[in-house]
């Protein structure tokens, strides 16, 4: 069973060791020790680190835009570094959750890179809808990269809960 808890100072390090994990890096973007020290300082944003039974860390999210008065959170980063243990769809049913419950988001949203299909797939079973691409709106080693914009509303989320 996954569990969840905001991260502190300590946990810049294993954030950072994330990141550059082989099946992660080329996903998702990297921030030093220095920027997440500052993001988990800022009221406006969050890292949450995702925790095994035995209360190991597992992995990390990073939401943004937290307070903002039209409440549409941004999941900016999601990496598990235990994979194929199934942490990672658990560890985003409790973002959803906090997200729509504490946070009172109207709007969670994320953006995906198109061949990133293991996690589009997690997204779209979770009720996260494509809304469009944005292209070629990033460069990684030195090539353009567009990704996918996705979305799920407080409404959605608790009409899909209210099914289960």
């Amino acid at each position: 069973m996954i569990s969840f808890r905001y991260a502190v100072g300590d946990d810049a390090g294993f954030i950072v060791k994330t990141q550059r994990h082989a099946e992660v890096a080329e996903f998702i973007g990297f921030c030093d020790e220095a920027e997440i020290l500052a993001s988990i300082a800022d009221p406006e944003q969050a890292y949450l680190i995702a925790l095994d039974d035995d209360r190991n860390a597992v992995g990390f999210a990073y939401l943004r835009q937290l307070g903002r008065p039209e409440r549409s959170i941004e999941l900016y980063r999601l990496a598990i570094a235990d994979r194929n243990k199934g942490y990672g769809g658990a560890f985003l049913e409790l973002l959803l959750a906090e997200a729509f419950g504490p946070l009172k988001a109207n709007r969670l949203w994320l953006d995906v890179f198109p061949e990133n299909a293991r996690a589009r797939t997690v997204y779209q079973r979770l009720g996260f809808v494509e809304e469009g691409t944005l292209r070629d709106v990033y460069i990684q080693d030195g090539k353009f990269r567009s990704t996918i914009i996705m979305s799920i509303l407080a409404r959605e989320y608790r009409l899909r809960v209210a099914k289960q």
